[in-house]
């Protein structure tokens, strides 16, 4: 599996996209709670509204993530270059 970067203007957008998410989710859920529902209930309607008002949130989310995983995998290649030492078949099997 191939993981590039995401190009920063679309990483802008995604980071806008899930802001305004959250902002509608916790609207949604504090008018669901004082509306009465349960905790559950109240989440659950909250992320139905919140996702009908974004339905491309998913797509979004999974800009996010790759960018994240991108990020991740090149900080493990930069230590793994700068630790000489390091044998990762070796240095994986020790139970921590």
């Amino acid at each position: 599996m191939e993981i590039a970067s995401v190009p920063e203007a679309l990483l802008e957008e995604a980071y806008l996209l899930t802001d305004q998410f959250d902002e509608i989710y916790s609207e949604a859920y504090s008018g669901a709670r004082h509306a009465g529902l349960d905790d559950g209930n109240a989440r659950q309607w909250a992320n139905g509204k919140a996702r009908a008002t974004f339905p491309d949130i998913e797509k979004a989310e999974a800009l996010i993530r790759q960018e994240q995983d991108y990020q991740a995998l090149a900080n493990k290649l930069a230590y793994d270059a700068t630790n000489p030492d390091f044998d990762p078949v070796f240095d994986n099997d020790i139970p921590y």
